[in-house]
């Protein structure tokens, strides 16, 4: 697997912004 540093954070960037969207709209 060659997943990069930039690779993890966008993906945990991104996975935060999707929980933090989905927790205001509650």
């Amino acid at each position: 697997m060659g997943l990069k540093q930039a690779d993890v954070a966008e993906m945990l960037g991104v996975s935060l912004t999707t929980y933090t969207q989905y927790e205001t709209e509650k």
